[in-house]
């Protein structure tokens, strides 16, 4: 992750328009060489969890790092 290679962590929570949000920010100054491991079963928890209760898990690679955005909504 970003932290073991000099970089660094933000969370962001935010509502709107009916939805609760949480960001989480992954940035490091070494380019990002692997998008995906295997065994990754938190995410694939993750998801599940998001769609069962209406929401959305997403996750978008950038060259230093990523942005997962979870979305719920909020009478969940």
């Amino acid at each position: 992750g970003a932290i073991g290679h000099g970089g660094h962590i933000d969370l962001k929570a935010a509502d709107a328009s009916g939805w609760h949000a949480l960001i989480w920010t992954e940035r490091c100054d070494n380019a990002v060489s692997q998008t995906s491991r295997p065994g990754g079963q938190g995410l694939s928890l993750i998801q599940r969890i998001c769609r069962a209760r209406g929401g959305t898990f997403d996750i978008e690679w950038s060259v230093f790092g990523l942005d997962a955005t979870l979305r719920l909504p909020v009478a969940a």
